[in-house]
């Protein structure tokens, strides 16, 4: 069973079992990608007895072939083209490239889609799963939409997965979006790894991805054991895979050039406070307006005095898709930005923005890290000191900060 997804689950297997009973229904899975749709589909494939399963994961680089998505889903149903009527199989054979193109209207060939997936349920029930349909060229998902809203008592389910596009508040077929895992969901996902992560980095997994689990499963497999385990320090949003970021990246594209770097500054902020935010991109040269286009594609917004990404995962991909070179200059941005008696949040983004050893980013942590334990932050000093160590020019204080990050690693029980 997926974690956290029994009723989903549930949602669909009411359908399955209707299909036994002789009761057609369509279905849309969506949501955000790594959200779990593929996994849901498969656990359902999987389970359904019994059945006729036809697949078909359309590629984003086959959307402008006519009916690609639509002769991989049927293709296991062919052989039965005789058993519809001959004017719709002459149509459909033609669309598909089986047979001479037919003339016909462009509805023709989603009635053969209907006649033969009834053909199909004739014999055994039909789960017809179709993944990634973002991707279906446009006489594909017209037919299957056409299908999916006409199937009655054919013993036929239809499902896409998808992420949101435009057509699809106007595609007539229900539902079933998609969200993040809940939190006991989301821990169980992690120890099913058998990754050791302590509590406090497991929750800031969790909240980080937004209990998207591929995100969650991605950043174990960058995280390293220290990482995991709290004794080192994650310095800004956490990483998820360069795919994943790659999907969110997309919707950033089509932004100016100046709201990608605003967006930069804004996911680095530790605080996400919209004035330390405005001060840093001054720094930088940028108007606080260049974040409009950002918030008018719902991309952030700015209440309560903070700027937040609509989806953590944004802001994980636009932090990790910039160049270094931006990263390290947002962060120095947002040190000059910070009051001076703000000294942790001072350090870290100094040490974020360093390039190499540097003797004064080090003693900026180490500082932080003598505050932190006169607090009895053992963990937080020692994170700040072995960084200080990793920046440290000389060997002598590399090895003095080493020491003490151990020792405080010690007094905070991770010895």
């Amino acid at each position: 069973m997926l974690p956290g997804r029994a009723d989903e689950v549930a949602r669909i297997d009411r359908l399955v079992d209707g299909a036994r009973s002789g009761v057609s229904a369509a279905l849309i899975v969506c949501g955000d990608p790594g959200i779990g749709k593929t996994a849901l589909l498969d656990e359902v494939a999987a389970t359904a007895a019994g059945f006729t399963v036809l697949r078909a994961r359309p590629l984003q680089t086959e959307s402008e072939l006519p009916f690609a998505g639509l002769a991989d889903l049927l293709r296991p149903l062919l052989p039965l083209l005789d058993r519809i009527p001959e004017p719709q199989a002459a149509v459909l054979s033609g669309a598909l490239a089986l047979g001479p193109p037919t003339p016909g209207d462009r509805f023709a060939a989603a009635a053969a889609t209907i006649s033969l997936l009834a053909a199909g349920a004739e014999e055994a029930p039909v789960l017809a799963v179709v993944d990634d349909a973002h991707w279906l060229d446009t006489p594909s998902r017209e037919a299957l939409l056409f299908a999916g809203r006409r199937l009655r008592s054919d013993s036929v389910v239809l499902l896409l997965a998808m992420r949101d596009r435009p057509w699809l508040e106007s595609a007539g077929i229900e539902r079933l979006e998609l969200r993040g895992l809940a939190p006991d969901a989301a821990a169980e996902l992690v120890a099913g790894t058998a990754r050791a992560v302590s509590s406090g980095v497991r929750e800031r997994l969790i909240a980080d991805t937004g209990g998207n689990p591929l995100a969650i499963l991605e950043a174990l497999a960058t995280l390293t054991d220290a990482q995991l385990g709290g004794s080192a320090p994650i310095v800004g949003p956490i990483a998820v895979g360069r795919s994943l970021e790659r999907s969110f990246a997309q919707r950033l594209e089509p932004l100016p050039d100046e709201t990608r770097r605003a967006l930069l500054i804004a996911a680095a902020s530790y605080s996400r406070d919209a004035n330390e935010i405005a001060r840093a991109l001054a720094g930088m040269g940028l108007a606080t307006s260049a974040l409009d286009p950002a918030e008018r594609e719902g991309l952030v917004t700015t209440q309560a005095g903070r700027v937040e990404f609509r989806h953590p995962l944004l802001r994980s991909a636009a932090y990790h898709v910039a160049d270094p070179v931006e990263r390290r200059a947002a962060h120095r941005a947002l040190a000059m930005a910070l009051n001076p008696d703000q000294h942790d949040r001072i350090a870290w983004h100094l040490a974020a923005a360093a390039s190499g050893p540097d003797e004064e980013v080090a003693r900026f942590l180490e500082d932080s890290a003598t505050a932190a334990q006169g607090r009895r932050g053992y963990a937080a000093a020692a994170n700040a000191l072995a960084t200080a160590a990793r920046l440290s020019p000389a060997d002598t204080d590399r090895v003095r900060r080493t020491v003490g990050a151990a020792d405080a690693f010690r007094l905070g029980g991770q010895a």
